[in-house]
């Protein structure tokens, strides 16, 4: 028998659409791997996610901003069935335009996570360099444990197949969390509600993977929906609705840089996180203090450069920060006193992003509801500030040299043909420094050439063919 979690039900109990999601399953070519894996007299569980591009707002997340997502087409599929031993064993499939890219696999005993905290299951894939991929597994089982009081007697075996590539800053970790914590709580038949399940998913992040993440990314994981932009103010985390886009006008594709992306604990991510929560530390002490600060986004770029601006470092020393503030008030990341840290423009960043991440979401309204085709200033504008967060990205520390030559190519390939009004912005995504460069045009032929014409430059610049990423799901 099979059993089906889906994607649009309340909970992660199994559900009426188990003969959809099966007949899915095999039209996706998984029914060989589930036959061989898998022991045919024991019903199966499955969880589907796909991956998400960040159209706007990224490592704002963290300080309260709004942000404006996409799900693209590439997806996880995860099988779980229960075994009669206490052993989870895990294959990964990994695929890419339909073939197979890579396959791994990973086995511990469920003894060995029964009963440990958070930070000895951390430290233990710490020191798993080879297979931390499956630290985003486990974790599920792990965070099921602790904050859900479920308790595991059965191990099982676990099938991933995923067609979301990794480290190409698409959430493909944030898809495969999600995934699995359907499939597992369709097969243990444990309630999670749909309203906390990108809440747990973001814990295996913290917890078990030890990745200092915002929300953004599970939170699209679970409630986005297909070819709509899901808006979603982090504070921590509250729905804000769906934009439509104008497909007959515009649309977004992402092409990859193939230089890996990376928000793990010591990365440029972490710091510049960690360089925007010692600023929110010093106004916070200062006398200009308002109490509804206790997120950047929340100061306005106009309150921020007449109140608070010219009282942050541009740069500052860990342990002069320590010294005067102690610790920051993020849960998640720690001030090293022997860095230096970038405080006045990761602290900037945020501000100016969320009220960017606004103007861009009533730019996309605007030009939805506007008649005149011809009239093309709104998605200039819309152009216009994808390049101005770009450059934010870059001045705190996490652009790259090969994202910076796509969104150059874009703005070539936009010149070129400025009379025709092809192309019209780009912008690094997610967590930035490598990854995925997300690109505004027009929605016809004339687009998807300009499109392909700069991946083509692109490879012969760099010898990187780039995996160009569709949001028509």
């Amino acid at each position: 028998s099979i059993r089906a979690a889906a994607s649009n039900m309340t909970t992660t109990r199994l559900s009426d659409q188990r003969e959809s999601f099966a007949r899915t399953f095999k039209e996706e070519g998984n029914d060989d791997a589930s036959l061989l894996f898998f022991d045919t007299d024991k019903p199966i569980s499955f969880g589907q996610a796909n991956g998400r591009m960040d159209v706007y707002g990224g490592i704002a997340d963290y300080s309260g901003s709004l942000v404006l997502e996409l799900l693209i087409s590439e997806s996880t599929h995860v099988s779980v069935q229960p075994t009669d031993d206490d052993l989870i064993k895990v294959v990964s499939i990994r695929q890419q335009q339909g073939q197979q890219e890579h396959q791994d696999g990973f086995d511990m005993q469920l003894a060995s996570i029964v009963g440990r905290s958070y930070k000895e299951v951390c430290e233990y894939f710490s020191k798993q360099e080879q297979h931390r991929w499956a630290s985003y597994v486990i974790g599920v089982f792990v965070v099921l444990m602790h904050e859900k009081g479920i308790q595991f007697t059965r191990g099982a075996k676990i099938l991933i197949q995923s067609c979301v590539p990794e480290g190409k800053g698409v959430s493909s970790s944030a898809a495969l969390e999600v995934a699995t914590m359907r499939a597992v709580c369709a097969a243990y038949d444990a309630l999670v509600e749909q309203a906390e399940l990108a809440t747990l998913c973001q814990l295996v992040e913290h917890r078990v993977a030890n990745a200092p993440c915002g929300i953004m990314d599970q939170a699209t994981v679970v409630h986005g929906r297909t070819n709509k932009l899901f808006a979603l103010e982090c504070q921590p985390a509250i729905q804000k609705g769906y934009i439509d886009i104008p497909h007959h006008k515009i649309k977004f594709w992402g092409i990859d840089s193939g230089v890996r992306h990376s928000v793990s604990a010591g990365s440029s991510y972490a710091d510049v996180r960690t360089a925007a929560f010692m600023g929110l530390a010093i106004i916070a002490a200062s006398k200009s203090h308002d109490a509804k600060e206790e997120y950047l986004a929340n100061i306005t770029p106009s309150e921020y450069t007449s109140r608070h601006r010219d009282d942050l470092p541009e740069n500052m020393l860990g342990s002069e920060f320590l010294k005067t503030y102690g610790e920051t008030s993020d849960p998640i990341t720690t001030v090293d006193p022997n860095k230096i840290y970038a405080v006045r423009q990761c602290t900037e960043h945020p501000i100016y992003e969320n009220y960017r991440a606004k103007l861009f979401s009533s730019l996309v309204e605007y030009i939805s509801w506007k008649q005149d085709d011809e009239d093309t200033t709104a998605r200039h504008s819309l152009g216009e500030l994808m390049y101005q967060s770009h450059v934010s990205y870059s001045k705190c520390g996490l652009g790259s040299p090969e994202t910076d030559r796509l969104v150059e190519l874009v703005r070539k390939e936009a010149a070129a043909q400025e009379q025709q009004s092809v192309l019209y912005g780009a912008r690094i995504t997610g967590g930035g420094s490598g990854g995925t460069v997300v690109v505004l045009g027009r929605s016809d032929e004339v687009g998807e050439e300009a499109i392909h014409h700069i991946a083509k430059t692109y490879f012969s610049e760099t010898g990187h063919d780039p995996y160009i990423f569709s949001m028509d799901c």
